[in-house]
């Protein structure tokens, strides 16, 4: 059990390695100068602080260490004063598995890395003063004038990300055009493409040497820990380099998640949804459920690699508001499902079709009950896996099947538009994008250019759609069955 302040830290059995752990932390900001001690100021605002205390585990569920953070509690900020703009990026799931599979099909180096206190090598622009940690107050009372940023306050993972992007430029990397989160660099005909959530790096090169150059820069400015690729953001990756094929999947997320739930024990089903029950909004206002925090857990299994929770998932997100038994059974419905196919992922195989995007889309028409709306849904494979997906309920409410499918296929073409800008970045540039859809009557509408009365309301998704083929970036395609 991880403890939740200090004072459970010092009680619990494993104290002295939680004390290990806040003296490691105390050492590394010590270390990077983040604070100096004075006097307290009259009439200016000090920042309270906590600690976070983490079990990290290894892939097969094993302790590998116990970690412990200072946390400035930024909920004290004032706008205005403390801090400005807070925004920060992190690199898109999608993002991520193109990048494994570019380096499957090119067979290039991969390693990951883990800066260690990423968020204190930002630099404040602001005056900020912050009380003395708990169990290292020396009794002064004096205050912390912090120097470097720190976890927890509201502008520190801006910061960091503005330092990071400003040193990978220094040494010749583009940002991408499609995500900020993702670099490339192409330099003596080596591609190498970095990208990073956090301080959660992954990057691969067609050259050894080039991998060994840039982590030694970045161990020159940054303090931090390099590894093989086996498990990056909760996915685990399984590479065979023989037979040029890649596996994600997140069996050792869904395991931890099934005993968070206490559903470890539970029976498997073969569906993650059950097809007779209709789930409508609930005026109920006394559930207890932990039904926001399960869809949470749900979405990050389905944003990974779990694609074939992805319209459940979404369907249940729809009653974060207003959900009662029904919607807890139906939640808990789809752990049921992921305790018998926790071993399922997505496999990449880079002698199917190479990096060569293609997709598909579809539609139901008004399977909302609630407001009558038709669900979206896409899905586009690299090397014979999906990358990229989506299941959403349309914003307007469809007057036809021919409508709605019309309405999913521009949402698949912003997709495509995206991953091919992405793809360009790697220096993988795509002809056209083949998108196939079931509705002949929504493929005529992309090959007419007349304008018809009945759907001049969706006028601006018909000229997006059929410029957008015109202009040979996709090419809509009738999909039978």
């Amino acid at each position: 059990m991880e403890p939740t302040c200090f004072n459970d830290a010092v009680k619990s059995k494993n104290c002295n390695e939680w004390l290990q752990a806040m003296n490691d932390e105390m050492s590394s900001l010590a270390k990077n100068n983040t604070w100096k001690l004075v006097e307290k100021p009259k009439n200016i605002n000090i920042i309270n602080n906590r600690w976070v205390y983490k079990i990290k585990e290894n892939t097969d569920g094993s302790v590998s260490r116990f970690k412990a953070r200072l946390v400035a509690k930024g909920y004290t900020q004032k706008q205005g004063i403390d801090f400005n703009e807070t925004f920060s990026p992190v690199v898109k799931m999608n993002s991520v598995r193109a990048i494994l599979v570019i380096a499957a099909s090119e067979d290039l180096e991969m390693i990951q890395f883990d800066v260690k206190t990423a968020f204190l090598y930002g630099d404040i622009k602001e005056t900020l003063y912050m009380k003395q940690p708990d169990g290292f107050d020396d009794g002064s009372g004096k205050v912390c004038k912090l120097q470097k940023s720190l976890y927890g306050l509201k502008q520190a993972p801006r910061q960091w990300n503005e330092k990071f992007n400003s040193f990978l430029q220094k040494f010749g990397f583009s940002r991408s055009k499609a995500d900020s989160c993702v670099y490339a660099s192409f330099v003596n005909n080596v591609k190498t493409i970095l990208g990073i959530y956090v301080d959660d790096g992954l990057l691969v090169s067609s050259s050894k040497q080039k991998i060994n150059e840039i982590v030694l820069l970045l161990k020159e400015q940054f303090e931090m820990s390099v590894a093989v690729v086996d498990c990056f953001l909760g996915l685990q990756v399984i590479r065979n380099r023989k037979k040029k094929l890649l596996n994600v999947n997140q069996q050792s997320y869904i395991r931890k998640m099934l005993v968070k739930y206490n559903m470890e024990d539970c029976k498997s089903v073969k569906t993650p949804m059950d097809a007779s029950v209709k789930l409508v909004k609930s005026n109920c206002k006394s559930c207890q459920f932990p039904y926001r925090e399960l869809i949470g857990s749900l979405m990050y299994a389905m944003l990974g690699s779990r694609i074939d929770i992805c319209y459940t998932v979404g369907k249940l997100a729809q009653f974060l508001d207003c959900f009662d038994e029904t919607h807890w059974t139906a939640a808990k419905r789809v752990l049921r499902y992921l305790k018998g196919t926790s071993k399922h992922g997505i496999t990449f195989n880079a002698n199917s079709n190479g990096p060569s995007l293609y997709g598909y889309c579809d539609a139901d028409y008004a399977g909302d009950l609630d407001s009558r709306r038709s669900t979206s849904g896409y899905v586009f494979i690299l090397s014979g896996g999906a990358v990229s997906w989506m299941s959403r309920v349309q914003r307007i409410v469809a007057l036809s099947t021919t409508e709605a499918e019309y309405i999913a296929l521009a949402e698949a073409t912003k997709e495509a538009f995206w991953m091919r800008q992405l793809l360009s970045d790697f220096g993988n540039e795509q002809t056209a994008t083949n998108i196939w859809c079931d509705n002949q009557g929504a493929i005529k509408l992309v090959g007419n250019p007349e304008f018809h009365q009945r759907t001049k309301h969706i006028d601006v998704r018909h000229n997006f759609i059929r410029d957008a083929q015109s202009d040979g970036k996709i090419v809509v395609k009738l999909l039978i069955f």
